[in-house]
């Protein structure tokens, strides 16, 4: 999932009290189901064990700036990095 969905994700989450209630009481996968999330991220996100959004949010960005930072390491040219 990339800032831009999950900016999404989390600002309806933040104006639409159902839909963050739902985010949060095991209505997770219905609630995503017509957003377009992969696979992976979709697992990701019904993976997350959170009592409130940012605990959500805090979990989501953990994961997205993981995700960031393996897809620049496998970017990175071994000369740039002393090979």
């Amino acid at each position: 999932m990339g800032y831009r969905l999950f900016n999404l994700l989390m600002g309806t989450a933040l104006t639409d009290q159902a839909f963050s209630a739902e985010l949060l009481n095991g209505q997770r996968g219905d609630l995503i189901a017509d957003w377009p999330f992969t696979g992976k991220e979709r697992q990701a996100l019904l993976s997350i064990q959170a009592a409130t959004i940012s605990e959500l949010a805090e979990q989501v960005l953990c994961r997205i700036d993981r995700q960031q930072a393996e897809i620049a390491e496998e970017r990175t040219p071994l000369s740039v990095i002393g090979y």
